[in-house]
């Protein structure tokens, strides 16, 4: 039995001695700025299984310095997880995603007075407004019928083309709340 214990420490103590030999390689090769080489060579320490936060936090170095912000931001991301109080991984974070949100397409600016506008009411309100003009625009074309009017539609066609503006506005704010439900419940159900 002891013959046994003894023979499995060895064997796990050389398993170590390899792996602690492949992270100073690897420290050394970032050192000398061969990023790739040494992100290679911190994967090589992953999968034979071991992990750690400065293990994480090397690779998503690696990652940062060769400008694949995505991947570097998964890293700091896992290092995190293994090391909560980690400044400089949430710090690294902060700025792939600021290098992530440079390559976004910036809006048209029709969109964005849409949005603006948009905003100034909620649903209910833009809501109120179109039924409101609805129902005016209803309420005058049988008053115009009744009365038997039929040049005097002056206040008719701004009154409609306002309730379809309303509605319009009305209909994608609606929209937007419920693609912002919807990417609230797909984290949840990730997480």
């Amino acid at each position: 039995m002891k013959k046994i214990l003894i023979f499995t420490f060895i064997i796990f103590s050389v398993y170590l001695n390899a792996s602690e030999r492949l992270f100073y390689t690897a420290d050394s090769l970032y050192v000398s700025n061969n990023y790739k080489q040494s992100t290679e060579t911190y994967i090589k320490i992953l999968n034979k299984g071991l992990e750690s936060s400065e293990l994480y936090y090397n690779i998503a170095l690696c990652y940062f310095k060769t400008e694949k912000f995505q991947d570097s931001k998964s890293y700091f991301q896992k290092s995190l997880i293994l090391n909560p109080n980690s400044e400089d991984a949430k710090h690294k974070i902060i700025i792939c995603n600021s290098k992530l949100n440079i390559n976004k397409k910036p809006k048209l600016f029709y969109k964005i007075w849409i949005d603006k506008a948009i905003s100034i009411f909620s649903i209910f309100t833009w809501s109120f407004l179109s039924l409101l003009f609805i129902l005016t625009s209803i309420l005058i074309v049988i008053y115009k019928l009744i009365r038997k009017h039929k040049n005097n539609y002056t206040l008719l066609i701004p009154l409609i083309l306002f309730s379809l503006v309303f509605y319009f506005f009305n209909v994608n704010l609606s929209n937007k709340q419920q693609d912002i439900f919807k990417a609230q419940t797909t984290k949840i159900i990730k997480e």
